[in-house]
């Protein structure tokens, strides 16, 4: 995300799940252990935990992985900020 503007996107790139969360500034990537495009259906989870400081993936109710939270923005208004989900494979 450029231009300084905040999103949160979870999706799917190449073949793991992706969370990314942007301030406009900071934007912390966590790409989870987990092969997700398989032919098979799976639950994706992605927390983002402001007061731990962290972002966590979770592959069909199993821990995928979690990285620091770096970003300094208030992500509470859904109206001023740009959201995306995504189930489309990337190249």
């Amino acid at each position: 995300m450029s231009g300084g503007q905040s999103a949160v996107v979870l999706a799917v790139v190449r073949t793991h799940a992706q969370f990314l969360v942007s301030d406009g500034s900071n934007e912390p990537n966590l790409v989870s252990n987990v092969t997700v495009n398989d032919g098979e259906w799976h639950h994706v989870a992605a927390v983002r935990d402001a007061d731990a400081g962290t972002l966590s993936l979770y592959v069909d109710y199993n821990f995928a992985g979690s990285i620091a939270d770096t970003t300094t923005g208030d992500f509470g208004n859904a109206n001023d900020r740009q959201s995306a989900l995504s189930t489309a494979a990337q190249a």
